[in-house]
């Protein structure tokens, strides 16, 4: 469908089609398996419920979570991943999103066949040997700006980072290899964000600053603030971003 300019300061270019695509459409009932979900829209954020399966969430973003985590109403921002692990209870698995007036399909993984169900309990996944990151020596601030109802800002664009739209003359954060850092974000607008950094898992923290998930993708929701945390850079000598 064509977008009215008014598009790219509210939710952005949702789209009016909602599909999955499905690496395998058959299991059978009793299967044991693993499913990664992959959120590939530019702008959409997906809340889906799973029907069919017992099991957990085991990884975000390709990182194995310390303690697994339930099968409730799962949240994809763009570019998030989530992978799972369980067996297969139902005649059909459903994927749906989440919406007020109940669920839509999106896709499922039709029923072929039975086999024993496992007894055995769902552990953990191995963790990657990913270094937490030392003592904080450099705190970035990151202001989202723009969008229907917020105030005026510096950038030229609908949209801005710390009153600049497109990209800064000066990086947000100059830092050398393995250096710890952390990035501040505040959500100054009415819509939610996901923010990737590119290249780079970092630790999201909590209101105490406790540091909780491992991501490479942070969904900030309106008036919210995170905190990220990474240690490991890369490069060679200084890194920007």
């Amino acid at each position: 469908m064509e977008f009215d300019r008014a598009d790219f300061i509210t939710a952005g270019r949702l789209g009016n089609l909602m599909t999955t695509f499905l690496s395998s459409e058959q299991a059978r009932l009793g299967d044991h398996i693993r499913l990664r979900l992959i959120n590939p829209t530019p702008d959409r954020i997906f809340e889906i419920r799973i029907d069919g399966l017992t099991g957990f969430c085991v990884a975000y973003d390709g990182m194995p979570l310390p303690e697994l985590v339930s099968l409730g109403n799962l949240k994809l921002a763009p570019a998030q991943r989530i992978d799972i692990i369980a067996d297969v209870t139902g005649d059909v698995m459903i994927l749906r999103e989440t919406v007020p007036s109940g669920g839509e399909e999106l896709g499922g993984i039709m029923l072929n066949g039975q086999r024993q169900i496992r007894s055995a309990p769902i552990a953990p996944l191995p963790a990657n040997l990913v270094p937490a990151p030392g003592e904080i020596t450099q705190t970035a601030n990151l202001f989202m700006q723009g969008g229907a109802g917020d105030g005026a800002h510096g950038g030229f664009g609908g949209w801005a980072f710390n009153d600049v739209s497109g990209l800064p003359n000066k990086p947000l954060i100059s830092a050398r290899r393995d250096e710890a850092v952390q990035v501040r974000m505040v959500n100054d607008t009415a819509f939610p964000h996901g923010i990737h950094l590119h290249g780079h898992h970092s630790w999201e923290t909590d209101q105490n600053g406790a540091r909780t998930h491992l991501r490479d993708t942070t969904l900030v929701a309106p008036g919210e603030t995170m905190t990220i945390q990474t240690g490991s850079l890369g490069g060679n000598g200084s890194s920007n971003k």
